[in-house]
């Protein structure tokens, strides 16, 4: 059976969206936004040195004029009351406000000497590192402490997102390769654990609606009943956290049934038979118990999407936060790669070579400055090859072992850490996430206003915006061929500094100065532009702000695949050789009603965490007016049914209460809910933050150290 429909014709915007003319004494800006993950062209309207209005640019390529609602409100970001503007260090208790007003040499020869000291006292191990969603300068992290020579860098996500899909692409293909191509076309689309229209990536889901409307067929697999669920053409509610046993009954259907791409297989896999063999242990009746997906229903959808090409999976980090996170993210590139969908038009992108800098790269990043004993020493580094290892993308810390050494000095203290960018709220298990915070010696906070962190900090670093910033994006991560200007529309408030500024100046008072030949952030862009000929003046005075390359398809014809083989390998000799399965394998939750039934009795709920809305980025924005009004509180989504059951009503207070905690939240009726199943959001402060119930315990994964954030067990209670 195969149902090839021919490529729809390239995605392009049909709505006319026309630009303000501005007005006498107004003077209009091309920059893109970072008010996401960013990259959407904008015009920002200045008068007198003060923004006055922001609209999307219609000729950016990326998002042809439309804005979100976080892009609509960014200057707000930039007048916000609360700001912090000049460097402040602490003169009360550590949880008291109370700051004094510093200079900039004061605050920056302040931290060096205090990390200094703390290197020569305990060595550079006990410095740590915390920064958050990539914000545009996070590509210096591991330069900066690669250079001062500690390999504790701990991400609030990096486990919980983007590794374990880099880590299992770059295995498979030897690159990453989750990158839709919405532009040509494809005939089928899977948006499995994603919401693409609304996380951060609004241009996504334009492109995603545009196709479907198209005629392309649609398959959402998402425990909620969302938005593109009820545009779908097959909804697939799965169990939280079973994902995997899902994605290895698509495999055993595709094979069992012959629907992958032969010739492809044939010729660029390695490791198909061992592959073929496996998921005969993953029939779809035997994986219809575990994930409440009717057999049918799993074969429909496997059918549906190795067969109406080309297609796409598209890529959502609700997949990276249970303990099987790793497993899942190789059964979706083996999906990808055998029904022939991979760097083809319409199908997942590897990403095409294009001019400049890659920032990611390991010579970037200095990672052989790094000593061998520090490679060792870096916490985790002894399990989870793939998260701390040579052997990663992108090697982190394990941040449950980091904050346990803040905890227990074992096996040696971590005495500092510099919050860069990063709120501290969003870690599991919040309340012991504190407790160890509280027991550093010295702690910076390098943000824009007041943060969890930023409660118990010694020094506070005023950073700008991006409106206030010169800078270059590229969409590398995207797969998109795009350079776009970001550039300073206005002055930075009061003393704020662009954080790669803050870099540059603190990295010679460390002595590793030689390291960084850039004192402005002018060298350092006209760096970054050199292989695409151009000066960043010379990128500022461009009218279009953005530059294009072309994209290439089935690049591995040419020159095989980036693996040692040269082959898609299903089958790695790289995973084995570091002590992991060679076949991706279905692991139940670790707390779940099958896994803990003594829990169930007394957490009969099943609790999912981490869904977004639109107009907030994780913890940040809901101080700003425009979009804190639009949702002011947290809730509990909920069956009727299920709240019937326990005497509360549509809105009322509830607790939410799981082994760890209990958040103060509303209750939100929700039909589209499976009646075992409750979903608090993320990111919100103090009571309401749903990470006071998550779990940062093991067992973990064993590859990438992910711990379960998703279908824990809880019980809601009327307030």
């Amino acid at each position: 059976m195969e149902i090839r429909g021919q490529v729809l014709p390239p995605v392009t915007t049909t709505i006319p969206i026309k630009p303000t003319p501005p007005e006498p004494g107004v003077k209009v800006f091309k920059t893109c936004c970072r008010m996401g993950h960013g990259g959407c062209g904008m015009l920002v309207y200045v008068k007198d040195g003060r923004i006055i209005r922001i609209e999307g640019d219609p000729e950016h390529p990326y998002n042809w004029g439309l804005l979100c609602s976080k892009g609509l409100a960014a200057a707000q970001l930039v007048y916000q009351p609360d700001r912090w503007k000049y460097p402040q260090k602490r003169v009360g208790k550590r949880g008291e406000d109370k700051w004094k007003q510093i200079s900039w040499d004061e605050a920056l020869d302040t931290i060096a000497e205090k990390l200094l000291e703390i290197k020569r006292n305990y060595g550079a191990e006990a410095i740590s590192i915390s920064t958050g969603t990539d914000k545009g300068f996070s590509y210096h992290i591991p330069r900066f402490a690669n250079l001062i020579g500690t390999p504790n860098i701990v991400e609030t996500g990096g486990a919980q997102c983007f590794l374990p899909a880099l880590n299992a692409d770059r295995l498979t293909y030897g690159d990453s390769a989750f990158i839709p191509d919405y532009e040509n076309g494809p005939r089928c689309m899977v948006m499995w654990g994603t919401q693409q229209y609304i996380n951060n990536n609004l241009c996504f889901g334009a492109r995603i609606i545009w196709n479907k409307t198209r005629g392309a067929k649609l398959i959402v697999v998402d425990p909620r009943f969302t938005y593109l669920a009820s545009r779908a053409d097959l909804w697939l509610q799965v169990r939280p956290a079973t994902d995997t046993a899902l994605a290895l009954a698509w495999l055993n259907v595709i094979i069992n049934e012959g629907l992958y791409d032969k010739e492809f297989v044939d010729k660029w896999t390695v490791g198909f038979d061992k592959l073929a063999e496996h998921v005969q242990e993953y029939p779809p009746e035997k994986v219809a118990e575990i994930t409440w997906v009717p057999s049918e229903i799993i074969k429909q959808a496997a059918r549906m999407y190795a067969t109406t090409k080309p297609a796409i999976f598209q890529w959502g980090n609700a997949l990276e936060q249970f303990p099987n996170s790793f497993d899942f993210a190789r059964s979706r590139a083996f999906l990808r790669a055998i029904t022939g969908n991979l760097d083809v038009p319409g199908g997942e992108k590897i990403q095409s070579p294009m001019p400049g800098v890659n920032k990611r790269s390991p010579e970037f990043q200095c990672r052989d400055r790094l000593a061998e004993e520090m490679w060792q020493k870096r916490l985790g580094a002894d399990k989870y090859k793939f998260l701390c290892g040579k052997a990663a993308a992108n090697p982190e810390a394990h941040s449950p072992e980091v904050f346990q050494a803040m905890l227990t000095g074992k096996p040696y203290p971590i005495k500092a850490m510099l919050f860069w960018g990063c709120d501290g709220q969003l870690f599991a298990n919040i309340n012991e996430v504190i407790e160890a915070i509280k027991k550093l010696d010295f702690i910076v906070v390098i943000d824009r206003r007041n943060t969890l962190a930023s409660k118990f900090a010694d020094v506070l670093l005023p950073v700008s915006t991006f409106l206030e910033q010169d800078n270059i994006f590229d969409y590398l991560r995207c797969g998109l061929p795009w350079v776009s200007l970001r550039q300073k529309v206005i002055e930075p408030m009061g003393e704020c500094r662009q954080d790669d500024e803050i870099f540059f100046a603190l990295v010679k008072r460390l002595g590793v100065g030689d390291d960084y030949p850039w004192t402005t952030m002018e060298e350092h862009l006209d760096w970054q532009l050199e292989p695409h000929g151009l000066t960043f003046k010379q990128f500022k005075e461009s009218e279009k702000g953005f530059l294009e390359y072309p994209v290439k398809y089935r690049k591995y014809e040419e020159n095989g695949f980036k693996t040692p083989s040269g082959k898609v390998e299903i089958y790695s000799s790289r995973i084995e050789q570091e002590g992991y399965n060679s076949m991706p394998t279905y692991r139940e939750p670790p707390e779940s009603p099958i896994s803990t039934p003594e829990v169930a009795k007394d957490y009969p709920l099943i609790l999912i965490t981490g869904a977004k809305y639109p107009m907030f980025f994780h913890s940040d924005y809901r101080q700003l007016p425009w979009l804190g009004e639009i949702v002011k509180e947290n809730v509990v989504e909920i069956h009727p049914e299920t709240a019937s059951k326990l005497g509360v009503n549509d809105g009322d207070p509830v607790f939410v209460e799981s082994l760890r905690g209990k958040v103060k939240v509303k209750a939100k009726f929700d039909e589209g809910m499976h009646p075992q199943v409750v979903h608090v959001y993320q990111g919100w402060p103090g009571e309401a933050n749903v990470n006071q119930l998550t779990s940062n315990k093991p067992p973990y994964d064993p590859a990438v150290g992910t711990y379960q954030l998703r279908g824990l067990l809880c019980r809601v209670k009327k307030a």
